[in-house]
């Protein structure tokens, strides 16, 4: 803020002795955990940003100012020893809300039940459009796989795979690999 600019505050207290009134900013904006837990659900998937590694898991930025915990039991199907065995501070991703604890201002979320596939969370999409999810909300994509140019075979076989998920075309063949000429 500056000098001039018009703000709503909360009144807290007037004190007609000292001739002075307590004043809140912070009281008139909504609580970002209530707006969270207010549009969001248990089950949801959601993207996020991993921002620390704990010994007990990663920490995952998943809203302006929220961010949950994705325990290291929840973060393969395999065992994992260490968090960054799966991910590093930077990663973006998709998880899975597990539970809201919004007394104790807690979100537990889950990488390995993500990959399971779910319910996207509305705000995303409304990002990426509603004919790109069927009507349980999974993701099913509006991907031209047509124009996809697989480098290898293994890159082929995956979109050929994507492609009849979502019933588009096949990729082309791949690409032959660059032959070293030395």
């Amino acid at each position: 803020m500056q000098v001039g600019d018009e703000i709503e505050v909360k009144v807290l207290e007037v004190d007609l002795d000292r001739e002075r009134i307590s004043l809140s900013l912070k009281q008139t904006l909504q609580d970002p955990w209530n707006e969270f837990a207010s549009s969001h659900q248990v089950g949801e998937l959601v993207y996020g940003r991993v921002t620390k590694l704990v010994p007990f898991g990663a920490f995952v930025q998943v809203g302006e100012g929220i961010e949950g915990l994705v325990h290291i039991s929840e973060m393969a199907t395999h065992h994992v020893e260490l968090p960054e065995q799966v991910v590093s501070p930077g990663d973006e991703l998709w998880v899975k809300i597990i539970d809201i604890d919004l007394q104790r201002r807690r979100i537990s979320l889950s990488i390995k039940q993500a990959e399971e596939g779910g319910e996207v969370a509305a705000e995303y999409r409304e990002a990426f459009g509603e004919h790109a999810y069927d009507e349980q909300g999974n993701y099913v994509g509006n991907i031209d796989y047509s124009s996809f140019d697989p480098e290898n075979e293994s890159q082929a076989a995956w979109a050929d795979l994507a492609a009849e998920y979502s019933g588009g075309e096949p990729a082309p063949p791949a690409s032959s690999p660059p032959v070293d000429e030395a």
